[in-house]
């Protein structure tokens, strides 16, 4: 659970899309889902959950990525890949975000040096004026 911009941000199974990421204002109509990031009946099952600056940073899992790194500004349908530490399928399971001094530092394994910190810089897509990431 976190709490960004007066929304409550967690991980919840409605029954149709898996473990995915919420939100919600307190009330029935303002609960929402912001995205179905690994769409069928499991889900991304979002973890290590974290606001900080107006960004959302989390850990989820998806078919194509494994475990990795995400972030988001909060709104429905814009969360966006960090950086995938582990190619392909594999995991490298992200924690601990901290953002500061334009980067994102956590604790991941990478398959070729496992566990240790990490620091990326933190250029969210909004800030590169369109370019792909």
């Amino acid at each position: 659970l976190t709490v960004m911009g007066g929304q409550l941000y967690f991980a919840a199974d409605d029954g149709v899309h898996g473990r995915e990421l919420w939100r919600t204002d307190g009330s029935a109509q303002g609960t929402q889902l912001v995205q179905d990031l690994d769409p069928g009946p499991s889900g991304s099952a979002p973890t290590a959950l974290r606001a900080m600056d107006g960004w959302l940073f989390l850990s989820a899992m998806t078919r194509t990525r494994g475990r990795e790194a995400w972030y988001s500004d909060g709104s429905i349908n814009r969360v966006q890949p960090l950086h995938d530490l582990a190619p392909g399928g594999q995991s490298s399971n992200p924690r601990g975000f901290v953002h500061a001094g334009g980067h994102v530092f956590f604790v991941a394994t990478e398959p070729t040096r496992g566990e240790e910190p990490w620091a990326l810089p933190f250029l969210p897509m909004e800030a590169c004026s369109g370019a792909a990431r």
